[in-house]
């Protein structure tokens, strides 16, 4: 500003000298010597006529000092008009700078108040930027808190569904376990219930007695509370050695029975089975797969060397549709021992067909 005025002052003083430009002293004593000269030429003509000449003489010589001064004025002029044309420039060179100079103050007070926003946005971001880091750090707790809690309730959660699913566990199996006593409780069983065995000599001699091919007769039972439905039987009768190398006398008969050479399924049992009803009873036979006895094989029956093993297996399904098995062996066995009965006469330790063979000939499902 304070150049401005300055300037603004120069230029001022500058332009009021271009208007009036000061008049030298030979010009100012010139013009002063001939008004003195033109008052003093009506007295001076009416003095003497003969000075006249001395004073045209003298008036002559006067021209080349008034044209000297003339020039100079001219020159003089000349210099102010271009000082004044000088001025003027400068005054205009001035008005430019102030110019320049307001616009330069209008771009610098334009650029102050933007950065004046800028820095005020720039606040408003980073308080805001503060706000959502504070925000987001408050975010970030609450999540791991959250996560937190949430972990806490799934571990809870699984060890509730663990006992849960125990629980569940433990009532199926009780449920499962109850339902099985009572279907096992109700399930139909069949069992042998009689036997029609064939007498066996105990002498040679008495073969004559003995009518044919012996035939072996099993008499099966339904036990329970519910029917069943018979799919399959299996038979077989037949003579079988002494197993060697063991004290107790055995027949020797494999660990797991064959039941497919010389068996004989029951003609009262079709393909799709026979249904039969609590204490019904069916009947099966079967003829010794040897044909008939001769005197050799009855005395080694009656030695012990020699076995007459039936057997057989009865495969069944109960009303709930689950499938069963049951498998019987019989052995002939001659009794070591004679008592006899005083009554009857009749020794009390019969020989006769007894439940026996491997494990697995005995088995019910």
């Amino acid at each position: 500003m304070r150049t401005l005025l300055i300037v603004s002052f120069v230029s001022s003083v500058l332009w009021s000298q271009s208007q009036a430009p000061p008049e030298s002293p030979q010009t100012a004593k010139k013009g002063g010597t001939e008004a003195a000269q033109q008052k003093a030429k009506p007295a001076e003509a009416q003095q003497r006529p003969g000075e006249a000449g001395a004073t045209g003489q003298k008036e002559g010589d006067s021209p080349p000092t008034q044209e000297h001064s003339g020039d100079k004025a001219a020159e003089e002029l000349q210099i102010n008009r271009r000082l004044a044309t000088f001025t003027m420039w400068l005054v205009i060179v001035g008005a430019v700078q102030i110019i320049a100079l307001l616009m330069q103050a209008r771009i610098f007070w334009v650029t102050l108040r933007e950065n004046r926003n800028l820095i005020r946005a720039a606040s408003i971001a980073a308080n805001a930027a503060r706000d959502g880091a504070a925000a987001a750090v408050g975010s970030n707790t609450l999540t791991r808190e959250s996560n937190e809690e949430s972990r806490r309730s799934n571990v809870a959660t699984e060890v509730l569904m663990k006992e849960s699913v125990t629980a569940a566990t433990a009532a199926a199996l009780a449920a499962k376990t109850s339902v099985e006593a009572v279907m096992n409780g109700e399930r139909p069983w069949i069992l042998v219930d009689n036997l029609g065995a064939p007498p066996i000599p105990e002498k040679p001699t008495e073969f004559t007695l003995l009518p044919g091919t012996p035939y072996f007769v099993f008499t099966l039972k339904v036990f329970g509370h519910t029917p069943c439905r018979i799919l399959n039987v299996g038979l077989r009768f037949h003579r079988e050695f002494l197993k060697e190398g063991i004290i107790a006398e055995e027949p020797n008969l494999p660990e797991e029975p064959v039941y497919w050479r010389g068996m004989i399924k029951s003609p009262d049992i079709p393909e799709s089975g026979v249904v039969k009803a609590p204490n019904e009873t069916i009947q099966l036979g079967i003829t010794l797969e040897e044909g008939p006895l001769l005197p050799d094989a009855i005395s080694a029956i009656n030695e012990g060397k020699l076995f007459l093993c039936a057997y057989g297996f009865v495969a069944y399904v109960d009303s709930f549709e689950r499938e069963h098995l049951t498998r019987f062996c019989y052995i002939y066995r001659v009794s070591r021992r004679a008592a006899i009965h005083s009554e009857t006469g009749k020794n009390i330790y019969p020989s006769l067909f007894v439940m026996g063979g491997p494990s697995c000939y005995n088995r019910y499902s």
